[in-house]
């Protein structure tokens, strides 16, 4: 049903629902200058980009993959960032991994998301202007760090607790955005949900950085699998935006 519906409303034909892929391993952006052992962990926090970035040069970089599947647009990988106060707002410096091994890397990863449980990006219930939804949409105000909430365990546990449903579908389609709503809504409201994430994928326009054309499935608060769209990543390989 969930297939044909697809096939329907946006011309795509997704794969069955998959378990993730191991993760463990796997703004103005400026380069950290200093070395490491000066890093203040306690403002480090991971950055995801797709391999399609221009905003941080991952030549040589090691890093950890978060999604990646056969004919994806472009693999999403885990990056690290330091934010240092200026005034009243933050610059953000990435941390290369080029000279580390893999060791820095999952400590440099671990840290990076206990801080990011602390960083206060809160959801809202989001609604287009001039128009009501008629489901309840989460998303958060645009921010540097408003796409890594998937990986906060705690920050998802929230998303569940304000839609009141175990299985949720999300959508980051670019950097600083986010999209959430209950995988179980009706095929109408999906059909928003769906149309919505494609649209801000392929919008070319967009300022902000592609991300991810895939959507998650979050269950207790973890990713728990992905629905493949593997026609939208034909797509964008077509476009090659």
């Amino acid at each position: 049903m969930m297939l044909q519906f697809f096939r329907k409303v946006l011309g795509l034909g997704p794969s069955k629902l998959f378990n993730e892929i191991d993760t463990k391993k796997a703004t103005l952006i400026k380069p950290y200058t200093e070395s490491n052992a000066n890093l203040d962990s306690n403002n480090v926090l991971p950055f995801l980009i797709s391999e399609k970035t221009r905003e941080i040069n991952l030549n040589n970089e090691l890093v950890s993959v978060f999604h990646d599947r056969e004919n994806i647009y472009g693999k999403v990988v885990v990056a690290h960032v330091l934010l240092k106060k200026k005034d009243d707002d933050f610059d953000i410096f990435h941390i290369s991994t080029a000279d580390k091994d893999n060791d820095f890397v999952d400590i440099l990863l671990e840290n990076d998301i206990k801080n990011l449980d602390k960083h206060d990006i809160p959801f809202e219930f989001w609604n287009p202007l001039d128009d009501t939804l008629p489901f309840k949409m989460l998303s958060t105000k645009i921010s540097a760090f408003s796409s890594e909430k998937i990986m906060s365990k705690k920050h998802m546990s929230e998303a569940h607790k304000m839609l009141d449903s175990d299985k949720l579908f999300v959508s980051i389609p670019r950097k600083g955005l986010i999209f959430i709503c209950k995988k179980d809504l009706k095929q109408e409201d999906l059909d928003y949900f769906f149309k919505l994430h494609q649209f801000i994928v392929m919008d070319n326009n967009n300022k902000h950085e592609f991300l991810c054309e895939d959507l998650f499935v979050v269950e207790n608060g973890e990713i728990s699998g992905v629905l493949e769209l593997k026609e939208l990543s034909k797509s964008l390989i077509e476009l090659n935006m």
